[in-house]
């Protein structure tokens, strides 16, 4: 998410390689204390970022078929929408930059 937030392409390019062997899995799963959703999701975010639309769309229908298994709403709302509006957008409530 870094490099999405600092629109760095080879944060971006070295994420997409490193979580692309995940695809198919729940982020985090493996560490049995943190989930945040289907790994798929953010490289369909990461795809669309390098301008690779044929696999940002691949990767957001494996997001929908991830999240849709594992039941979780939110999830599957995340995977819909993950090449919705902008690539990545600051929290409301955190300022950017730390001030």
């Amino acid at each position: 998410m870094v490099g999405l937030g600092l629109d760095d392409r080879a944060r971006v390019d070295a994420s997409y390689a490193a979580l692309l062997p995940h695809r198919d899995t729940v982020c985090g799963a493996w560490t049995a204390s943190v989930a945040v959703g289907p790994t798929a999701t953010l490289l369909a975010r990461l795809a669309a970022h390098r301008g690779d639309a044929a696999a940002a769309a691949e990767h957001q229908q494996v997001a929908v078929r991830v999240a849709g298994s594992t039941g979780n709403a939110d999830w599957l709302r995340a995977a819909r929408a993950a090449l919705d509006g902008p690539l990545f957008e600051a929290p409301r409530d955190v300022p950017v930059g730390g001030h």
